[in-house]
């Protein structure tokens, strides 16, 4: 690309551009419509500018880029259909432009090449079995690595049996009967949707009538007929029964219900196919249970206990204040008994990754919801009161909160409707034009797993951004963009998000608002997973300058203060070492207030501390920091460190 200054430095000198061998002509005034992009810092002094010839040339596609300087011109970006979508990227990339910024009528051209790559990516990652694993390969499969009598080369017999088994099972293709036991199982799983789809028309069931005979002194007359039933024919219980049995032998679990929850969370469509006829008695019978239950009671109260990862709390909390609805895909077991629940968790302690959960389920008999039941009576386990809840049962979190008595959440559940599973999302109000709503939605990506998780939101959004021009839309957006971006480790990505969002919140708020703050400690931490420590550390300072972040942002801005203080490598300076220790030390006395860290987070901080008053010859303060993350790692028996701390200590005395 080549650009002619023809001698003027006006702003509306015209300015020749040789791209590829194409000139194109264009006024300077234009070129300065988008800023912060290369052709809008032309230069003379620039190497790619000839003097002899007055323009300047850029060995790019010429056929992209009559598409950018339209986008100049226009202010409207379209996607040419004659290049490849990564080639179309790499020239928006060169010429410093977004492909957000495409237009909406080219964005499903634009972005098939986008589907295309992550198709093929997940092709590349399946492991396809396609040669037989070795030896070796399976005894370290089961961890038998380790063993003695491998390492005095031989296994016992009943292991190598094992490593068959699960050879024929795992590796279809390892040997012919493993290959013959996949075309029987493929065969009756066959069979079982044949049967199952068969069994549904009217030819092949039976009806079976009930008359009253009606005696008029003491003459019979003809039988009325009363009550007509249709039923399977029995010719398909034998299918039933065979197509249960072949492809139900599984090397993992012979428990059905075990293996069908498992086979529901993973969406396993062999499993739930083959044990469709389990799944169809058992929701028969359930419901017949729960018919029962709405004649007979209002209302129960059930309970579950459990542990969960702390992530998964988190998106209770979100679902909660979302005022989503939650649907679990399994079978789910609960108790009348309060205590029955609390004795499936009690003893766990909590860990940083887990813990522990009661549910306390209000279920009313007037909801038209999936059918639940009391079991009590058909379980081998009658003292457990248990009631059992079909898959796709829909819930509404009532409360959530922490019982520090028993250490454990307690969250109060509702049993709601079926239809109430899709509220709290926004796309009807936000196709009606409603620009809160859209605001709304864009400020819940910025703060939600939940939503930041929804596959289709990417091309949502951007149409949404093309039909209203408010310009703090372009901002909860960007903010947006960013979030999603930093969940998918795009750091450098979602920098340049945050960063065009707070360009246009200082536009329209002062420096001390909160949301200007947020974004402060939003950029920092993309800076600091880049590990561009000095530039985290300006915009942390500007994060805490007027104390309006929230508690967990506060006491993150504090710890990576610390660390980046420390990473500058530059130890002598002394300035870096009070700043680590002052922010290090506020992390601590935060955290100490409200709990957020977790043992792992406080036992680093502990070290750190620890190291830089040994670094200054402050003995005492260091013992005392290495005492205290010697209690740490006995609380939670991390053997590794206690032996590391217990050595840095014997060094100091």
């Amino acid at each position: 690309m080549a650009v002619n200054l023809l001698g003027s430095s006006d702003i509306d000198a015209r300015i020749i551009l040789n791209v590829g061998g194409t000139r194109f002509e264009t006024l300077k005034s234009t070129l300065k419509k988008l800023p912060a992009t290369r052709l809008s810092k032309l230069t003379e002094q620039l190497s790619y500018y000839d003097p002899i010839l007055n323009e300047y040339f850029f060995d790019r596609h010429p056929g992209v880029f009559s598409q950018i300087l339209n986008y100049y011109r226009t202010g409207k970006l379209h996607y040419p259909t004659n290049v490849c979508g990564p080639l179309f990227e790499d020239e928006l990339s060169y010429w410093g432009l977004q492909r957000e910024e495409v237009e909406p009528c080219c964005w499903m051209t634009y972005t098939k090449h986008r589907s295309t790559a992550e198709t093929l990516s997940i092709l590349d990652s399946l492991e396809l079995d396609t040669v037989r694993s070795s030896q070796q390969e399976i005894i370290k499969k089961f961890g038998w690595d380790d063993d003695f009598d491998y390492i005095q080369g031989r296994l016992p017999k009943y292991k190598k049996i094992m490593m068959i088994i699960w050879q024929i099972f795992e590796e279809p293709r390892s040997s012919t009967i493993a290959k013959v036991i996949t075309v029987v199982s493929i065969f009756f799983i066959l069979v079982s949707i044949l049967s199952f789809v068969l069994q549904t028309l009217s030819m092949f069931r039976i009806t079976d009538i009930d008359f009253v005979t009606v005696y008029i002194n003491k003459t019979t007359t003809d039988r009325t007929p009363t009550l007509s039933r249709q039923h399977v024919h029995p010719s398909f219980d034998i299918v039933e029964w065979i197509s249960k049995a072949v492809p139900g032998i599984n090397k993992t679990s012979y428990s059905s219900t075990k293996l069908l929850n498992q086979a529901l969370r993973e969406r396993n469509i062999q499993i739930i196919c083959a044990y469709h006829f389990f799944i169809r008695d058992l929701y028969e019978h359930i419901a017949k249970l729960h018919q029962l239950f709405n004649e007979r009671d209002s209302s129960l109260n059930v309970y579950r206990g459990q542990m969960m990862k702390k992530l998964e709390i988190e998106r209770i909390k979100e679902t909660y204040n979302l005022d989503l609805r939650i649907s679990i895909n399994s079978l789910i077991s609960t108790s009348l008994d309060r205590d029955v629940a609390l004795f499936y968790i009690t003893g766990f302690k909590p860990k940083d990754d887990y813990h522990g959960v009661l549910f306390e389920i209000e279920c009313k008999s007037n909801i038209k919801c999936h059918p639940f039941a009391k079991i009590s009576s058909e379980s081998n386990f009658v003292e457990e009161y248990e009631v059992l809840f079909m898959p796709g049962t829909a819930f509404a979190v009532n409360s959530i909160e922490l019982d520090q008595t028993i250490e454990l959440y307690i969250i109060k559940l509702r049993l709601c409707n079926d239809q109430e599973i899709q509220k709290g999302f926004y796309k009807m109000d936000m196709f009606n034009g409603d620009c809160e709503t859209v605001r709304k939605l864009f400020k819940d990506m910025a703060t939600s797993t939940l939503v930041r998780e929804i596959p289709d939101l990417d091309q949502l959004y951007y149409h949404m951004i093309k039909l209203f021009s408010h310009e703090c839309i372009d901002i909860d957006y960007f903010k947006a963009l960013g979030s999603k971006n930093f969940d998918k480790k795009n750091f450098q990505t979602s920098l340049d998000y945050y960063k065009r969002s707070l360009a246009l919140t200082q536009n329209v708020l002062s420096s001390e608002h909160r949301d200007i703050t947020e974004l402060y400690y939003s950029i920092a931490e993309s800076y600091y997973q880049l590990k561009d420590y000095n530039s985290a550390i300006d915009f942390y300072l500007k994060g805490i300058t007027f104390n309006l972040l929230s508690t967990p942002h506060s006491i993150l801005t504090h710890l990576h203060l610390g660390y980046s203080y420390l990473s500058r490598q530059d130890w002598n300076n002394q300035n870096d070492r009070l700043s680590a220790k002052y922010h290090l030390q506020m992390a601590l006395d935060i955290d100490s207030r409200n709990e957020m860290l977790g043992d792992s987070n406080i036992l680093d901080i502990c070290k750190a501390l620890a190291n830089i008053h040994e670094y200054e010859n402050d003995f005492d303060s260091a013992i005392s920091f290495y005492f205290r993350a010697l209690e740490i790692c006995q609380k939670n028996e991390w053997i590794d460190e206690l032996d590391e701390i217990k050595e840095s200590i014997e060094a100091i005395q």
